[in-house]
């Protein structure tokens, strides 16, 4: 995508000091340096330790460096943050270890509203679009959410595990000329309320997933999904609708 594109250059272009000040902005999101010691030591005294009082301690401690962080929130070890000035927590989110997230980009954003849980392994770039994950989500272990284009799930939903969301595609139209450098199509993709995405289920760009729907185990979703419509196969198709 672009977006790594472009931040491949901190180490492809200019000498040393200018490819660390990118890298700063890289990691903090801005050059100073101040910050980038502060958030350096924060994180790496406080990411490998564990038990459940650190898990805690982290969920305060982060309040320095997040954009935003509500009260009671547990961040287990070995979490990963860039940018983490671009990232906002509500109340009582949990993350489990192992999991990143990356804003990736200073235009882009993460946003985990109350009582989301994130299990363990999660991939979470947004770029320049947003993720923006409403109240009492589930996100199950190893998912992947690339939110280039922009991506929103409402309330209650539960994702399984493996689940990945990829909100843009590359254009490889012109076939004179590398696909990495023809850009790349950013198409948000919707998911209502109370939505169920069974386990390894592929949601494309441009796709909406009505309320209350549910998405059967290892479904390729590139057409929208009406409300309380019940979806599997690849592509997915609607079966029949709930009640």
């Amino acid at each position: 995508m672009p977006d790594e594109l472009e931040n491949l250059k901190v180490v492809s272009s200019g000498g040393m000091l200018q490819n660390f000040k990118k890298y700063m902005v890289r990691v903090t999101g801005s050059t100073s340096f101040f910050r980038y010691c502060m958030q350096g030591f924060i994180l790496s005294i406080c990411t490998p330790l564990p038990s459940i009082f650190a898990a805690f301690l982290r969920g305060m401690l982060y309040r320095l460096l997040l954009g935003g962080s509500g009260k009671s929130c547990l961040i287990e070890r070995n979490v990963t943050f860039h940018l983490p000035g671009r990232i906002f927590l509500s109340d009582h989110v949990v993350i489990q270890e192992n999991t990143v997230l990356d804003p990736f980009h200073r235009e882009g954003r993460i946003v985990l509203k109350s009582n989301v849980q994130i299990s363990r392994n999660g991939l979470l770039k947004s770029g320049r679009g947003s993720i923006e994950i409403d109240e009492s989500v589930y996100i199950g272990p190893n998912a992947v959410f690339y939110g280039i284009g922009g991506i929103h799930i409402g309330c209650h939903c539960l994702i399984a595990n493996n689940v990945q969301l990829l909100s843009g595609d590359h254009v490889y139209e012109d076939k004179n000329r590398l696909i990495k450098t023809q850009g790349a199509k950013n198409r948000p993709i919707e998911i209502g309320e109370d939505v169920w995405l069974g386990a390894s289920v592929i949601v494309l760009g441009g796709v909406t997933i009505g309320k209350g729907a549910v998405v059967g185990a290892g479904s390729l979703v590139r057409n929208d999904i009406p409300e309380y419509g019940i979806a599997v196969g690849n592509p997915a198709r609607v079966v029949k609708m709930r009640g």
